[in-house]
């Protein structure tokens, strides 16, 4: 999950300025609409782009996996939450209205979508072009505000996208490790024993990484308020408008639904 995978795909040669513009763009225009269907376009539009990208069927496993359980408790806590509309269910004080059903269905679709977007982006992106996106995005206001910590930012946000995947691998091989000494887990006892025991491992490993990082940079004389240039071009080509396209159709959804609103009013 939020790793990166190789293919050749319009996403991936796409230039990861416009799709890290275009995704914080959607990130926002989803929070503007209240709308299942709105949500339902964008969950489509979504599985479409995810074929395009060409996504390992192994990982579309392990991230349906990984996410069904939040989303499981997105919908409970938000179908039991509202008590307004007409009650279809009731039990004792437990009640399930049209509004609370529509509202569950609603936030479960927009926690899914964002996820898948974010997905998108690191699945199609290398970790350290997010990341000098966000530096030369960060650039102007490091200057104008020198001392808000705009600077460390980026080295901050690549060191955290570059770990994420080895962490994810030490996990699994923590997991297969287990299971190859024939560590059954069973009961949910057995599986809160087994996530404590591996908490430990991974902080010792985050810790001697972070150590060794730290005397890596000081070794090498690095200091994020220098200032840099880099041997990264990015040009504008036909997998741009294709992906600029899609992000169109997900933004336009929104804006005409809004105008829908206020037409109905």
């Amino acid at each position: 999950m939020f790793n990166y995978w190789e293919a050749d795909t319009v996403f991936h040669r796409a230039n990861p300025i416009v799709k890290v513009l275009l995704t914080f763009l959607l990130l926002i225009s989803m929070f503007f609409t209240k709308k299942v269907e709105v949500m339902v376009v964008f969950f489509a539009t979504f599985i479409m782009m995810f074929w395009l990208a060409d996504t390992p069927w192994a990982k579309v496993k392990g991230f349906a996996r990984m996410i069904f359980w939040l989303v499981l408790i997105t919908f409970l806590l938000n179908l039991f939450y509202s008590e307004e509309g007409k009650i279809l269910w009731q039990f004792w004080k437990l009640k399930i209205t049209e509004k609370g059903l529509y509202d569950s269905i609603y936030f479960s679709l927009r926690f899914v979508n964002l996820i898948l977007l974010v997905q998108l982006l690191l699945g199609t992106t290398q970790p350290i072009d997010v990341a000098t996106v966000v530096g030369r995005v960060f650039k102007p206001l490091a200057r104008l505000f020198p001392s808000a910590g705009f600077a460390e930012m980026e080295i901050m946000l690549l060191l955290a996208l570059r770990f994420l995947p080895i962490f994810q691998n030490e996990i699994e091989w923590l997991i297969k490790s287990k299971r190859a000494r024939g560590i059954v887990e069973d009961t949910f006892t057995k599986k809160v024993d087994g996530i404590v025991g591996m908490v430990v491992p991974l902080l010792i490993s985050a810790f001697k990484r972070a150590e060794e990082l730290a005397v890596a940079l000081e070794l090498r004389g690095f200091d994020p308020f220098k200032e840099r240039t880099s041997y990264v071009k990015w040009e504008f080509s036909m997998a741009d408008v294709v992906v600029i396209l899609f992000y169109l159709i997900l933004i336009f959804a929104v804006i005409i639904q809004k105008k829908m609103i206020v037409w109905d009013i």
